[in-house]
């Protein structure tokens, strides 16, 4: 799943908790609750708990759709361009993640930041695979060179993201006074991109050797070939 599942979810959550603080807000809820406070009810302190925990609950949600939609445009790339463009994006992208983690009153705990950062990585080796890809599913057919300048751009997109990562954490934990650190789980966030990344290298390694022993097998006046 990428990243926009995350958004979606808290803007559905959003439309759920409002819509049952409408129903509290009702003539007949009021009126039940009146009751219950005229007869010194042990449920009324039990509802007053629940409402507290409803009302803090709905201001989570509408402050998370509020930070992440700050980060919706730099996220567009991810879905509708290749990984050239997300490339170029990436410095933009880690800024805008920062500056909502770093002001953000709910979203910014390891958990829900591991998680985005994830989401992040899961789009875009989605969006190098299908790059990869776009000329059919057996990339052994396509263009030698062509597959080739794919595969070292989906490597360079990993490590452009992943050196813009530690650029952002190494200057958080410079600062003083401290603000909120990158302290993520880096094993969640990077390793099935970083694998994938991994087996690029390989296949770019051997479409390298094949495309030299290609050019070599041209020249035919070589003795011997």
């Amino acid at each position: 799943m990428g990243p926009d599942t995350e958004l979606e979810y808290w803007r559905q959550r959003t439309g759920l908790l409002n819509s049952i603080i409408d129903q509290t807000k009702t003539d007949k809820c009021r009126l039940v609750l009146g009751v219950c406070m005229a007869a010194r009810s042990h449920a009324h302190k039990a509802w007053k708990q629940i409402d507290l925990r409803l009302t803090d609950a709905s201001n989570e949600a509408k402050d998370n759709v509020k930070y992440l939609t700050t980060i919706e445009k730099s996220l567009e790339p991810l879905y509708a361009s290749g990984p050239k463009e997300v490339l170029e994006g990436v410095p933009s992208l880690l800024s805008n993640v920062k500056m909502m983690y770093t002001i953000a009153r709910y979203y910014h705990t390891n958990e829900r930041m591991t998680r985005l950062f994830s989401k992040i990585s899961n789009q875009m080796l989605v969006c190098c695979k299908t790059h990869l890809l776009e000329a059919g599913p057996e990339p052994w057919t396509h263009d030698k060179a062509e597959l080739l300048a794919k595969l070292r751009l989906t490597i360079a997109l990993y490590n452009k993201y992943y050196s813009e990562y530690q650029a952002t954490k190494e200057k958080l934990a410079s600062q003083i006074p401290k603000p909120r650190q990158f302290d993520f789980n880096e094993d969640k966030i990077f390793s099935r991109f970083g694998l994938f990344k991994r087996r690029c290298e390989k296949v770019a390694d051997m479409f390298s050797t094949i495309i030299q022993f290609e050019e070599l097998a041209e020249h035919k006046e070589i003795v011997g070939m």
